[in-house]
Formats: structure tokens, sequence, C-alpha cells
């Protein structure tokens, strides 16, 4: 039937004030006990007479104890129908529903179904459900639902006395969306049978069979006792070493049951195999009463003098469900940090390079990177940055390998990243539940300029430390998803000059013909200068003069002096000075090496 929504509105008030000389009030769905779950006005196939003998609409008894439903109505806003039991059970095909009873048992579903259900020919699709075990079937005395269903009609399910139970639809607000067309061959599902007939709680139907008559709704989530991430809470939520944190864990009941002695467990997933064992327990706390339908409850525990660190704490609920959030406790470094930012590009747009310094795997799903003002995703599927790996945060991944030699290694290309300013920003790394795991406030005073990458010297430096950030001195002027060219590990205290092999004879046999200079800093970028000395303290060959180097590398000297002579046997000086680029302090170092001829 074709009309307006507002008209059905107007209407379904005529016939409720007319007919029933009952006035419409709004139901009170909180403690609704037998509610309208699903509604199919949209059937599968052809707008005919035969494909409205599908229509249904489904209703839930939501309490515990059973319903009798003689005398019960249900209206679409055009015509009032007087409930009645099924009493045929030819043509159904479905043989364990319940039939002729006006009895619905508590927790139970039960069909409302057309007179003509099992009347319509088999070219015209009939019978074309396969309904639940337990499922009662009802009728009604009319031919039809109403006037026949339309996706436009709200629906009110009414008692004996005439008096509103519950209703689909929403029919006292004109300005939401429902009643809503689903689609051909699907219903609208409502989400939670225990929650308000409103805008946010009726989806369409998602089962693959666009129904599910006598079934839970395919929309309504797992229900059960369970919690997530979202429902971690931390107070203080940036803690100090030594300082009490309250954790805080919102249980969801979404079973049609009350739940009561729920076991809530808190531990820290050092280990993060996300199974808690006795080292890592924190305390547990019992939950009673629980409503069911989404009831909440609040379990609380005080976790005394955590450490320095960025802590994974897991909540298990029942010994089955278990949700984490990362809590940082003073300024620890978090497991993914960003290691390298080009943010003046030549030719390869701008990126970030991140990198796991942790032990074990991380999901990158939902992770973040942001500018200071602006937030951006950079994963929506599940990727795992493996231990010690890095991960690149492109532009525009095509310009970046025609750049540059990039290893095998996780590349992200979100539609959109935050523009990195040439003098200055900030660059922002979080996970999934918005825990901050790096940022960096970079200057261009640190690093980098055109063509050239700001490169992180240690992973497990602080972020904002100055000294830990330098220009790129690779020949590329950047080393996308691999080892930095400055990074240091944990470096010596003193320079340290090693050279190899020694003696060396370069005499152009192509065996032994040169040594090889290896020098390690106690800076991770220096300016460095080598120079070979005679015995007579005459310098006889520059190696390397006032050259920006990482803090350790190699060098050759081939036996020659700055002329190209080759140099007499004898013993020489190797002697380097170098220069922390960023405090300016100076050191020097020297060794030996012997200049010989090869023995026949």
């Amino acid at each position: 039937m074709l009309c307006s929504r507002t008209q059905h509105r107007c209407a379904l008030a005529g016939v409720i004030i007319g007919i029933l000389a009952v006035g419409f009030c709004k139901p009170n769905n909180c403690h609704a006990q037998m509610v309208i779950n699903e509604v199919m006005a949209n059937v599968k196939g052809p707008e005919n007479k035969f494909g409205r003998y599908n229509e249904f609409v489904e209703i839930y008894n939501a309490s515990s104890n059973p319903l009798d439903l003689s005398g019960w109505m249900v209206t679409d806003g055009d015509a009032v129908d007087i409930i009645t039991p099924w009493s045929d059970s030819l043509g159904l095909l479905s043989p364990d529903v319940i039939l002729d009873t006006y009895v619905i048992p508590g927790r139970n579903y039960a069909l409302i179904i057309d007179r003509d259900y099992a009347s319509a020919p088999d070219s015209e699709g009939y019978r074309p459900y396969q309904f639940a075990p337990g499922t009662i079937i009802l009728t009604t005395k009319n031919s039809t639902i109403g006037n026949g269903l339309s996706t436009k009609d709200p629906i009110v399910l009414l008692n004996a006395n005439g008096d509103t139970v519950d209703t689909y639809g929403t029919p006292w607000d004109e300005l939401d969306s429902v009643p809503f067309d689903p689609g051909d061959g699907i219903s609208a599902e409502r989400v939670f049978p225990g929650m308000a007939d409103t805008e946010s709680n009726w989806l369409a139907c998602v089962d693959t069979a666009g129904c599910t008559p006598g079934s839970q709704n395919s929309v309504t989530p797992y229900l059960g006792i369970g919690l997530s991430w979202e429902d971690i809470a931390f107070t203080p939520q940036k803690p100090e070493p030594g300082q009490d944190v309250e954790i805080r864990a919102t249980v969801h009941n979404r079973s049609t049951e009350p739940a009561s002695n729920v076991r809530v467990l808190f531990y820290v997933d050092s280990d993060w195999n996300s199974d808690p064992d006795n080292k890592e327990l924190l305390g547990t706390v019992s939950l009673s009463g629980i409503d069911p339908f989404d009831g909440k409850a609040d379990a609380r525990l005080r976790w005394q003098s955590p450490g320095e660190g960025c802590h994974r704490v897991g909540v298990q609920v029942r010994d089955s469900v278990c949700a984490f959030r990362m809590l940082r406790v003073g300024g620890a470094l978090g497991d993914v940090i960003i290691n390298e930012i080009m943010y003046d590009p030549d030719r390869s747009g701008e990126w970030v390079e991140v990198y796991n310094r942790s032990n074990h795997g991380l999901n990158l799903r939902g992770w973040r990177i942001a500018d200071g003002t602006k937030s951006y995703s950079i994963c929506e599927t599940d990727i795992i940055l493996e231990p010690e790996s890095f991960a690149l945060i492109s532009s525009d991944s095509h310009a970046l390998f025609t750049t540059y030699v990039v290893p095998d290694c996780i590349v992200l290309e979100p539609g959109t990243l935050p523009s990195l300013n040439n003098q200055g920003d900030t660059v922002l790394l979080s996970d999934i539940a918005g825990f901050e795991s790096d940022m960096v406030h970079y200057l261009r005073s640190w690093g980098g300029k055109k063509g050239v990458s700001l490169e992180r010297v240690s992973a497990e430096v602080k972020s904002n430390e100055r000294a830990n950030w330098s220009s790129c001195v690779g020949p590329e002027g950047a080393t996308p998803g691999q080892t930095n060219s400055i990074y240091a590990g944990v470096g010596p205290k003193q320079a340290r000059l090693s050279l190899s092999p020694n003696p060396f004879s370069p005499d152009g046999d192509g065996f032994d013909d040169r040594t090889v200079i290896s020098y390690q800093l106690p800076f991770s970028v220096a300016r460095l200068r080598v120079m070979i000395y005679d015995r007579r303290g005459r310098m006889v060959r520059k190696v390397l003069g006032d050259a920006e180097v990482a803090g350790k590398g190699v060098l050759l000297w081939d036996g020659r002096d700055d002329s190209g002579r080759v140099q007499a046997i004898g013993i020489y000086v190797v002697y380097a000075e170098a220069s922390d680029l960023t405090t300016n302090r100076k050191i020097s170092s020297k060794a030996t090496v012997v200049l010989a001829k090869r023995l026949n």
C-alpha cells in the first residue's frame, strides 16, 4: 500500500483511538516483556499477492515468565488484527515449531505470519523460511497482517485491554528514519530486545538468508558477559613511578538473564601471551546482579606503585573473555617508535619510518599518525609489525620505490597524511586505543634538508632529545626500511681504531694491497679527520679531511701518499681526530700499521 509515513501515523492514531477507544501512549520498553523483534515487510521478489504471503512480524518474550496472548492485537495503522494461534502444520516445512497455543514461554520467540503463508504456488516462492525449532507460530484472524505490510508502516503490539505493549518504527517520532526499507528480501531487526524502540536500535538483517525468524537477530552482538579495550580506564591516566593507579573495567551483560558471581581478573601481560600467570596477577573482583540486555557493572582495582614502563594491562572475565589496554608510567618509551622522518623530500614524497623495538609482534590495525592538530588512520586491516622490524608510512609509495631501493618491509599508504613542516613539526604515533606510542617535536636545526632525512640515533634514548637526531649520512640521503646510517647501539666511551690486514703489502699483486681502517666513535654524528704519519712525524696522507660521518665506519689506505707514491717499508701512525656535531666535544685516537713486502 503506497502512502506517506505521516499518513500512516495519522491513520494509526485514528485506528487505535477510534476502534479501540484508547489513547496511544509511548511504551516503556525498558520494562517491556513482549517486544517486536523483527519485521519482514519487503519480501523477496515482486510485489504481488503471493509475495505478501511471506510477510511476518517476530515477537520475543524478554521476560523469564510465560505470557498468554489471548485477545492481543497487532496493527500497522491501516487495520487492527486479532492474533490467533496457527493450527495447521501442513506446508510449514518446519516440523519442530509449536502450534495451537497463545502461550509464549519466557525467553522465546513467536512469529505472526500471514494466514495464506502456506498457500502460494511453488512458482511464486512459497514457504521460503526455515523456522527455528521451538518457535511459536501465530497468525491473524484476517487474511493479512494489518492491511499488508509496507516498509513505511509502523507496527504496534496491543494487549487484550488495548494498551500499547511495544512498537516498531517509533510512531511518536516524526523525525527519525524508522520505519525504513532494509532492501529486497531483507528484514528489519532489533539490535537489543531489551532496549527501546529507537532509531539506533534497528538495523537491516545481515544474515545471508536476509532474515532470522525464530532465532537471535543477526545484528544483535554476542550475547554473553564481556568487555573491550574501550571499557578499561586508568586513574590517573598518566601516573608517575610509585603512584597508585585505579583500574576500572566496565563489564557488559549482553545475555538475556541477570548475571551473578562474575569473576573479573586483573593482570599485567608482561610476556604478551594474553594468558595471566601467577607472577602477572594484580588481583580479582567479583560482580553480582548485572542486569540483562547490556546491563553494566564496574569492577575496580587499585594497583599499588607500578614501576616505570609501558605496561599491557589485561582484564579477564569468567576465564575466557580478555581485553587489553596500554598504560605508560613515567616517561618510558613505547614499543613502536618514530625512527626516521623525510619532511623535505626531493622526489620521494614525505614519509615516516617506525620501528618495533620490542620482542613481540604488534597489530597495526587502527593505529594513527598525527601532526599535533589532525589525526589520520594508517592501517584498517590486521597487519603485524614483527619484533625489530620497520614499517614505512608514505604519502606516495610509487615515488618512494622509484627513489630508493627499499627492502622487504611493511609499507602503509593511507589516503591522507599530515603535511610535515620543513621548519619543524610534531609527529605523534598512537595505537587503536589512543595510547601514545611515540611523539617527536622536531626542528630543522636537528638535521635533515632537501632530499636528506632526519634519522634517529638510538632506539633506547628518549624521542625529544636533540642529541638523538641528525641528518642521514648515507649515500642516498635516507635509509627507508633499513638500519639508520647514524644508528648507535651501546657505543664505546672512547674512540677506537683498528687496522686489518696489519701488516699489509701494497705491491699490486692483489693480495693484502690495502689496509682497512675501522673506526668507532662515542658520538652518533661527528666531523672526522684521519691522517697517516711516517716514523719521523711527517704527514704523508690525509685519508679523510673534516668529513661528516656516522659514529662508526671504515676507510681504506693503499700505502700511497697524497701524491700517489707508494711509501717505503716501515711503521706508520694512523691518527684520527673527531668532534661531536651536537656538543662540539673533541677526541682523538691513534694506531700503528706496518707497511711490508710480501715474502716469496
